[in-house]
């Protein structure tokens, strides 16, 4: 029985803001190590049958490592936590009435805890008996985000490329000031588009490997332009600047 971190699953949030804990568990049996075909079972346990509720009973006692020893699959177990507040969920279930972030994305592949799991999915496919093994590779957060381009709706953003990155997922926070995930892009490059004129943008960028989240950049700002007056009369119009 192997355990890994979750919060590499979870960036640029804490596991506990996802009601999730920091450690989750995977079973892999002995010829799946030796590189024998594989296949992923996940395990999701039921309330109050978390690892700090109930220890590995779950884990261990529930008869899945037997069938998957059998079977060759290997065993995802990841893990929630108790959470009395901000996320409200005091019998450490998994989220099945939206208590994360209170829309219907908990039901879709976006959702938080969902996307969760499917990053420790991706880092399994591509990288084997481990999902924590892959991510340890981004150590380093892309640099030299810089917006090159404001109009009064949109901004331009660059960076330089991260070796070893497959995807780029890129952040945004406005008025409120709490990031929130706006795009995943495999270059160097974003268009952010929706925007609000006069209002003041910033941006984080981070390197997706193998399904997993390395560290965020630095910040970078923008104010978008104010709308510009309609021209009816193309030609005679002012240029804004």
């Amino acid at each position: 029985m192997k355990s890994f971190d979750q919060s590499l699953y979870t960036t640029p949030q804490a596991p506990a803001a996802l009601s999730l804990s920091d450690t989750g568990y995977l079973f892999v049996p002995q010829d799946c190590e030796q590189g024998a075909l594989r296949r992923v079972h996940v395990a999701l346990h039921g309330c109050r049958q978390n690892a700090r509720e109930i220890g590995l009973k779950f884990v261990n006692d529930t008869g899945y490592n037997a069938w998957a020893d059998t079977n060759r699959l290997i065993i995802l177990y990841p893990q929630t936590r108790t959470s009395l507040y901000r996320p409200t969920n005091p019998q450490a279930c998994w989220d099945w009435w939206s208590y994360v972030n209170h829309t219907s994305s908990y039901v879709t592949k976006s959702g938080a805890q969902i996307n969760a799991v499917k990053a420790m999915l991706d880092a399994l496919a591509t990288d084997g008996a481990t999902p924590v093994s892959a991510t340890r590779q981004l150590t380093s957060a892309p640099q030299g985000l810089t917006v090159i381009d404001a109009s009064d709706t949109s901004v331009d953003l660059v960076w330089s490329p991260l070796a070893g990155a497959t995807t780029y997922r890129v952040l945004r926070a406005g008025p409120d000031d709490t990031f929130q995930r706006i795009g995943e892009v495999a270059g160097a490059s974003f268009g952010d588009s929706d925007l609000r004129p006069q209002t003041t943008y910033r941006w984080r960028v981070s390197a997706v490997l193998k399904g997993a989240e390395g560290p965020a950049s630095e910040e970078a700002s923008a104010t978008t332009r104010s709308t510009p007056p309609r021209c009816n009369h193309p030609g005679t119009c002012p240029v804004t600047k």
